[in-house]
C-alpha cells in the first residue's frame, strides 16, 4: 500500500527510514522500546523539538499552532 494512504507524518517517518509502512511497522514492533509505534512517537517528538528551535513563532506556549508549516517542513526533512 502506498504511503499516501497513511498519515502524512507517518509517511515521512517511513520515508526517512527508507521503508514501506508495513516494513516500518514490523521494524518498530521488533526493535523499538515499548514496541508498536513507539519509534514513530519518539521520532516525531524529536522533530517537533527541532522545528520549535527553528520556528518558535509556530508555537503558542507548548502547542504547535502552525500545523501546515510543520508538515511542509517535515515533507522536506532529511536527517543529517
Amino acid at each position: 500500500m502506498s504511503l499516501v494512504n497513511y498519515n502524512r507524518r507517518w509517511g515521512n517517518y517511513c520515508r526517512v527510514h527508507g521503508q514501506s509502512s508495513d516494513e516500518q511497522l514490523l521494524d518498530d514492533a521488533t526493535h523499538s522500546p515499548g514496541r508498536h509505534m513507539m519509534g514513530f512517537i519518539e521520532w516525531h517528538r524529536k522533530r517537533l523539538e527541532e522545528f520549535r528551535g527553528l520556528h518558535p513563532e509556530a508555537f503558542h506556549g507548548p502547542a504547535l499552532v502552525d500545523v501546515e508549516a510543520y508538515d511542509e517542513w517535515l515533507d522536506r526533512y532529511a536527517p543529517t
